[in-house]
């Protein structure tokens, strides 16, 4: 049996991803993460007060100064103050959508 993208908080409260098999565990993202949460098939991380969407060990998104509310491949959707914005993955506010 094998359980795949375990998130985990260590004990200096920082944030990765093990998976776990016959053959022990194995660390799948480093433990340097301030936050983590699943977001639909991506992880969302806060480190530094910037987030991101992890796509795979080597790779992920541009960096947000606000937290990431949904992602569908190819746009953010984040909050800033009491609204929500759309920008899409070059980080280019779409501004049909935003405040």
């Amino acid at each position: 049996s094998k359980l795949d993208n375990i998130i985990v908080k260590n004990k200096s409260d920082k944030f990765g991803v093990i998976n776990v098999d016959s053959n022990g565990i194995t660390k799948t993202y480093d433990f340097v993460y301030d936050r983590m949460e699943r977001l639909g098939d991506y992880i969302e991380v806060a480190k530094n007060n910037k987030y991101q969407i992890l796509f795979n060990s080597d790779s992920s998104s541009i960096s947000l100064s606000s937290k990431i509310y949904d992602f569908s491949g190819k746009y953010f959707v984040v909050k800033n103050n009491e609204s929500f914005d759309i920008y899409s993955d070059i980080f280019h506010c779409l501004l049909y959508y935003c405040g």
